[in-house]
C-alpha cells in the first residue's frame, strides 16, 4: 500500500536499480526525489506529487507514464531513451530538462512551462522545428536546444531573460530567433549557416560563434581578420560583453 506522504528527500541515485521499489511507493514526496543514474525502465511507484526537484535522468526510460503529475521544483529526465512526452507532469516548476533523448517533437509539452521566466532545455534530441508550440509569446529564462535537427529559428522565443543556445543545428540564418537576450548567446558550429540575417539586436553579456561559420559568411576574410569580424557583429548587435569567434 502506498504511504500518503513522505516529509523527507528520496535519494536512490547510483544504485543499479531496475525499478522503483514497492516499499517506497508514496502519493506525495515533500522533499526532492532523486532516482538518477540507475537502470530504471518505468516510473511505476513514483509519487504523484513532488514538492522539490524530480530527477530521473540517466536511466532507461522510454516513457514518463506513471511519473508525477505535479513537480514544484525542477523536472529532469535527460539521458533516457524517450521518444515522446507522454506521461509528463502537467505542472512543473522553474526548469524542465529533456536533454539526450530521442524526441522528434515536443508535442505534449506541459502548458505550465509556457509561462514567463521558466527554463527549457531539449539539447541532443531529434527536434526539427520550433514552430507551433507558442514559444514566441513567452519570455523564457534559459532556452537551450543545441545539437538537434532544427533548420529554422521560426517559432523561437523573441525575448530570453537568461541564455539562448542554438549551436549544432542546421539553420541557414538567424531569422525567427530572439531579438533580445539578457545573458549569453551561443551559436556555435552551424554548418549550414549562410547569413547573419535575423541576428539578435541585443545581447547583455557574451556572444559565442565559430570562426568556420564566419569565414563561410565572409569568404573574403581570413582568421587574421578576427577583429574585423567581431566589429561587424557589434555593428548589428548591441553586445554588453565579449564576442568570441573561435
Amino acid at each position: 500500500m502506498k504511504r500518503k506522504h513522505l516529509y523527507d528527500n528520496v535519494e536512490l541515485e547510483d544504485l543499479h536499480l531496475k525499478e522503483i521499489p514497492d516499499n517506497i511507493a508514496m502519493y506525495a514526496c515533500h522533499g526532492t526525489y532523486e532516482i538518477r543514474n540507475n537502470k530504471i525502465t518505468s516510473l511505476k511507484n513514483a509519487p504523484t506529487f513532488v514538492k522539490g526537484n524530480f530527477n530521473c535522468s540517466d536511466n532507461k526510460l522510454t516513457s514518463l507514464q506513471y511519473g508525477p503529475e505535479e513537480v514544484q521544483g525542477n523536472y529532469n529526465c535527460d539521458g533516457n531513451i524517450l521518444i515522446s512526452l507522454d506521461g509528463i507532469a502537467t505542472i512543473i516548476g522553474p526548469r524542465l530538462t529533456l536533454d539526450s533523448n530521442r524526441l522528434t517533437s515536443l508535442n505534449g509539452l506541459p502548458a505550465s512551462i509556457l509561462n514567463n521566466n521558466k527554463s527549457l532545455s531539449f539539447s541532443e534530441n531529434r527536434i526539427s522545428s520550433l514552430d507551433g508550440y507558442g514559444f514566441e509569446s513567452v519570455q523564457f529564462y534559459d532556452f537551450f536546444f543545441l545539437d538537434n535537427k532544427v533548420t529554422s529559428l521560426k517559432g523561437s522565443p523573441n525575448n530570453v531573460k537568461g541564455s539562448y543556445d542554438c549551436s549544432l543545428n542546421p539553420i541557414t540564418s538567424f531569422e525567427g530567433g530572439p531579438t533580445n537576450i539578457n545573458h549569453n548567446f551561443y551559436g556555435m558550429e552551424l554548418k549550414n549557416l549562410q547569413s547573419l540575417k535575423g541576428f539578435p539586436k541585443y545581447v547583455a553579456n557574451n556572444v559565442f560563434l565559430s570562426m568556420t561559420d564566419m569565414l563561410r559568411i565572409f569568404p573574403d576574410y581570413t582568421k587574421n581578420d578576427r577583429n574585423v569580424i567581431i566589429q561587424t557583429i557589434r555593428d548589428i548587435c548591441n553586445v554588453g560583453g565579449r564576442i568570441s569567434v573561435d
